[in-house]
């Protein structure tokens, strides 16, 4: 019982915040981005109250950009108007940008994405942003569909498409991801081991660095053992 109270604390407490600094080449100039992941507005036990909280967290960093790296809107966009409008508050000065993640494929996809775009949010489909300071290129940014969307023609994830739109040279040097949980609750985290190899945290490879987000909400049961709901703030500068 004392394991299912803190367990259920953890999960509404205040997200950490982690901060990670890195070096990308060929940046030409710092920015700081931050990634928000798996909120699941609508889809679960996240409150208005938890979901505003985030957001306020998320601001007072101050970003260049926030990424929503998947499963953010677990609800019919109707259904969720509150947590709509409590998530247009969220900024960053150079823009916001979004990706689907499995859950959203549960629903009416178009819809989400004509909501989240009225939000002044990018949706980056099978797409690429490149940013620019005085027309020059900074930092390009691109956005899979999620492999849930393999039997969906619309929105099946293409990683070709992609890297033949790119106006910089492939591979990219970080990759953000989420869905995970970072297992969310122990010991089922070691059975999403055995088909998740990275549930959390940096992963090197050889020409880039995968990074993947234990979720800023939860899923399900409104429980964390073993992790911890997460804002990542990644600081970048060039070589």
């Amino acid at each position: 019982m004392l394991l299912v109270l803190y367990a259920t604390l953890k999960a509404y407490a205040p997200a950490k915040i982690y901060t990670h600094s890195l070096t990308l080449p060929l940046l030409k100039v710092p920015l700081k981005i931050l990634q928000l992941s798996d909120l699941h507005i609508g889809g679960s036990y996240i409150t208005p109250k938890t979901l505003q909280n985030i957001i306020n967290q998320s601001n007072a960093l101050e970003a260049d950009l926030i990424v929503l790296t998947g499963d953010i809107i677990d609800a019919p966009p109707s259904k969720i108007l509150e947590e709509i409008e409590i998530l247009s508050k969220i900024k960053a000065k150079y823009g916001i940008f979004y990706v689907l993640g499995n859950h959203e494929y549960f629903y009416d996809i178009p819809q989400i994405l004509k909501t989240l775009q009225a939000l002044k949010i990018h949706t980056l489909i099978n797409e690429n942003f490149t940013l620019r300071f005085d027309s020059q290129p900074i930092l390009n940014l691109a956005g899979i569909a999620d492999l849930s969307g393999k039997n969906h023609p619309s929105y099946a994830p293409n990683l070709q498409k992609i890297i033949k739109s790119l106006p910089s040279p492939y591979p990219f040097s970080l990759i953000l991801s989420g869905h995970t949980h970072g297992g969310q609750i122990f010991p089922f985290n070691l059975f999403v081991l055995l088909q998740q190899p990275i549930i959390k945290g940096f992963k090197a490879q050889k020409d880039y660095l995968l990074y993947v987000n234990q979720g800023s909400g939860f899923w399900g049961i409104p429980m964390r053992l073993g992790s911890e709901c997460e804002i990542t703030l990644f600081e970048l500068k060039g070589d």
